[in-house]
């Protein structure tokens, strides 16, 4: 079996856990907060998702000074997951299968909340198609669902905050995910 069909099969597999776990539809409604490291829950996704493609040069930083907030850790690590794999997925489309990532998660006090800025040196996302990536459906890879940063997106609603798509750069990708800083068990 090849690194692809490999890919593949663990992709499948994670979606069936997240459909007995419940997880698979980051929808408001599933959506269980509890007081959160947001630092330690990257730290876990990274060294999950660092043997999965070990020629991916992933870089995970955490501030010291990150504060607890309530979040629903599998949503955040699904996020994160969805990132991964759209990268992972980018570098082999672009021929190399090898890469960097860099994830930081750092403390806005201005505005009282964290920010994760996740950013590889990939391909890139096309100019023409930069404005549609957050909407359900849309892709750019031959057999993807499309729905990977659209889930993204929810789950960062979710948490009061939200994600950007940055351009601008020569190549690779660059979002922020801001979200809230949350003292108080929602309702």
């Amino acid at each position: 079996m090849g690194v692809r069909n490999a890919k593949k099969v663990v992709k499948q597999v994670r979606k069936l856990q997240d459909i007995v776990k419940g997880t698979a539809n980051p929808s408001a409604e599933a959506w269980s907060p509890v007081l959160s490291d947001i630092g330690q829950l990257l730290r876990e996704a990274a060294a999950f998702l660092q043997p999965l493609s070990p020629q991916i040069k992933l870089n995970a930083r955490v501030a010291p000074d990150l504060p607890k907030t309530h979040a629903d850790p599998a949503q955040i690590q699904q996020m994160l997951v969805n990132l991964y794999d759209n990268s992972t997925e980018a570098f082999a489309e672009a021929g190399n299968g090898d890469g960097r990532i860099d994830i930081d998660a750092v403390w806005n006090p201005d505005d009282s909340a964290i920010v994760i800025v996740y950013a590889d040196d990939g391909p890139g996302i096309p100019e023409d198609a930069a404005s549609s990536i957050f909407d359900p459906g849309f892709t750019t890879k031959e057999g993807a669902e499309g729905m990977g940063l659209a889930e993204c997106m929810v789950v960062a609603a979710n948490h009061g905050g939200g994600i950007v798509y940055k351009s601008g750069q020569e190549k690779g990708v660059l979002f922020s995910i801001r979200l809230p800083v949350i003292e108080s068990p929602p309702q």
